[in-house]
């Protein structure tokens, strides 16, 4: 019995892709598990289309807003998680923050998702730093 569970549990299960090292770590699982969750609101997946959009240079956080239909508040918790997962970055830069999609992450996850087909609303709050 015991030579019939070794050979099973060596056994690859149908559809799963073999590791060449193993099955992940809790550690890896746990990273996995964050960004997942990040990505499980729809309003966060459109976020991440839109700052792949926007490209390197990124969104100023007064640009994701009026891209939303909603409050300032709400949309910077979304932006926080996603930032936490690593899916995104920031930066400060005067008053503002700059987020910007982090690709290579997503592609680390195997994520691809939607580039964002619509022009990207800005606001003027940030005109000062982009003409500097």
């Amino acid at each position: 019995m015991a030579q019939r569970t070794q050979a099973a549990s060596t056994q690859t299960r149908a559809g799963a892709i073999p590791s060449p090292s193993g099955p992940p770590g809790m550690a890896d699982v746990r990273e996995l598990s964050v960004a997942f969750k990040a990505l499980a609101d729809p309003t966060r997946v459109r976020m991440v289309s839109l700052l792949l959009a926007a490209g390197p240079e990124g969104l100023c956080v007064c640009d994701i807003v009026v891209n939303f239909p909603l409050g300032q508040p709400t949309i910077s918790y979304h932006l926080r998680l996603l930032k936490e997962s690593g899916l995104v970055s920031a930066t400060k830069k005067g008053l503002w923050v700059h987020y910007r999609a982090n690709p290579d992450r997503l592609s680390a996850l195997g994520i691809s998702l939607p580039v964002s087909p619509q022009a990207v609303s800005r606001s003027a709050c940030c005109d000062d730093i982009i003409s500097e």
